[in-house]
């Protein structure tokens, strides 16, 4: 008779310190992976605004001798014009005079 062998076991996986570290390492790629993607999408949202900004700054002769849209050149007129009243409105402001406790 042959006397019994014992086999050691065959490790099927990974011990789960690493198993549990490997997950973590996983989910931390994914969130730096969506991070940088709304990074990007805010960016680009930026540059958006700052080159519609410069193309409002533009006269409206400039605007429409490119073929800028209508809201375009409304924005850019309604800008102008909102600057022109701040500072007609700074201008005309009184200075001094008669104030509230003077009689």
């Amino acid at each position: 008779m042959h006397s019994p062998t014992f086999f050691r076991p065959v490790r099927l996986g990974r011990p789960w310190p690493l198993r549990v570290a490997s997950e973590i390492v996983e989910h931390l790629a994914a969130l730096a992976h969506r991070a940088r993607a709304a990074l990007q999408h805010v960016r680009k949202r930026r540059r958006e605004r700052q080159e519609l900004q410069a193309a409002a700054d533009l006269s409206d002769a400039l605007l429409r001798d490119i073929g800028a849209p209508d809201w375009l050149q409304e924005q850019a007129h309604a800008r102008r014009q909102a600057r022109r009243f701040g500072r007609e409105r700074l201008h005309f402001e009184p200075r001094g005079g008669a104030g509230r406790y003077d009689l």
